[in-house]
């Protein structure tokens, strides 16, 4: 995905609003600024005395980053926080020592933020679900407006531009151009580049009728949105090799509602069996709700298939997370049950922006 649509001066004032607001919220715990929580005037720090003024609001994006829910009631909410968090000063360098350099932004430009957040870190906010009427009033949001710029939603055009993200303005006084295209969907046909890939590169596999895949259950039984998944198309090799076990993929487990995202399924029964043996689920950061993995079933999926080596066996992914769907229709691959909400779980935090900066 496009990286931003921000200028070379704003991004690290994005990072340091950004960094208050994970501080403020409770996401993170352990604050990486130059100034000390206890000598710090604003936002989350000790020297502010009227943060109670926009604790709540702090939070409340952190829930929206978090779960990324794509309903209208939600967005009304986001856009009052940031009207609240527009009147908070925070210091815009996480490297400055001067307690007394602050900074206010407007929402607009507050969006902006979280849209640049979302766009770098691949973190999509799931539409599948939302109706055009509803999307339509989301996209006239602040929030909303700002991460439809930047292609932040599921199921939206590669290439997309608003009238309200064609005509804000940028900290410097230019206008911001159209949208960017969005990154992973540019890159085309990608199989030719997935990790380990089993048979040749554009050659799909039709399955039919009930596919295996392995799903998180709840205390109760019931199945969740957490499956296995792998991720073999990282944009650039650093990243991809973390999602690596020697030249193999490596198996994960969680929401897997990304683009590049690839659940793991099967077609055969005891496959799946042998591949589920091998997942403990100890060793990864699971829903909390999940306490058991097991083999659940999915009707195929017409885009077609590809066959991939994991560090558990082979397995196969669905064409379309590849951008090499055999048809145009392509339902939403989604794990779990059938009726889903557009809440998505909490991403590995570490992997996306505090390590990062």
């Amino acid at each position: 995905m496009a990286a931003s649509k921000l200028t070379t001066d704003q991004i690290p004032m994005a990072q340091a609003w950004l960094h208050d607001i994970f501080v403020f919220g409770g996401w993170v715990k352990n604050p990486i600024r130059a100034i000390p929580k206890d000598k710090y005037r604003y936002m989350y720090g000790d020297r502010n005395f009227y943060k109670y003024q926009y604790e709540a609001a702090a939070k409340l994006i952190c829930e929206a980053l978090r779960n990324r829910p794509t309903e209208l009631k939600k967005f009304i909410e986001y856009d009052k926080a940031l009207e609240t968090l527009s009147h908070a000063f925070f210091c815009p360098d996480l490297k400055n020592t001067n307690v007394y350099f602050a900074k206010r932004k407007t929402p607009d430009m507050l969006a902006k933020y979280i849209a640049w957040f979302c766009s770098s870190k691949e973190w999509y906010w799931g539409n599948a679900y939302t109706s055009q009427q509803e999307m339509n009033q989301i996209k006239e949001t602040v929030l909303g407006s700002a991460l439809w710029a930047l292609n932040c939603f599921e199921n939206q055009p590669a290439s997309t531009s608003t009238r309200a993200s064609s005509s804000k303005v940028a900290d410097d006084g230019s206008t911001v151009a159209a949208a960017p295209q969005n990154g992973f969907k540019s890159r085309g046909p990608l199989s030719g580049s997935a990790v380990d890939l089993i048979g040749q590169p554009n050659q799909k596999i039709k399955l039919s009728g009930k596919v295996f895949c392995i799903l998180g259950q709840d205390a109760a039984g019931k199945f969740l949105d957490d499956c296995a998944y792998i991720r073999p198309v990282e944009a650039d090799q650093k990243t991809q090799q973390k999602y690596m076990v020697g030249a193999t993929n490596k198996v994960l487990f969680g929401s897997a509602k990304g683009y590049g995202f690839c659940p793991c399924y099967f077609d055969d029964l005891q496959d799946a069996n042998n591949f589920l043996a091998k997942i403990d689920l100890s060793k990864f950061k699971v829903n909390a709700k999940v306490v058991k993995a097991t083999v659940g079933t999915k009707s195929a999926l017409g885009g077609g298939y590809f066959k991939i080596g994991t560090e558990f066996g082979p397995c196969y992914i669905s064409a379309n997370k590849l951008n090499e769907e055999l048809v145009e229709e392509v339902k939403i691959e989604e794990c779990g049950e059938k009726k889903l909400t557009n809440k998505e779980k909490f991403e590995r935090y570490e992997e996306a922006f505090y390590h990062e900066m």
